[in-house]
C-alpha cells in the first residue's frame, strides 16, 4: 500500500494501542454476521496513518 500523501511504501500489519488497550481487539467492521478486524498501516516518511482490513479475494466485489 502506498501513502496517499507522499506515495512512499507504507508499513502494514500494526495494531493501535490507546491507553493500555489494544484498539485492534475492540474495533471491527461488521455487516450482518460478517465481521472483519481493523489493522493499521503507517508511512515512515510523512507519518500518515491508515486503517484497513484484509478482504479475501473471494469476497471482493
Amino acid at each position: 500500500m502506498n501513502c496517499p500523501i507522499c506515495h512512499a511504501e507504507m508499513v502494514m500489519d500494526y495494531k493501535i494501542k490507546v491507553e493500555n488497550y489494544l484498539l485492534f481487539n475492540m474495533v471491527t467492521i461488521k455487516k450482518g454476521s460478517d465481521q472483519k478486524k481493523v489493522k493499521a498501516a503507517f508511512c515512515p516518511s510523512c507519518g500518515k496513518v491508515e486503517l484497513y482490513t484484509d478482504i479475501p479475494s473471494g469476497e471482493k466485489e
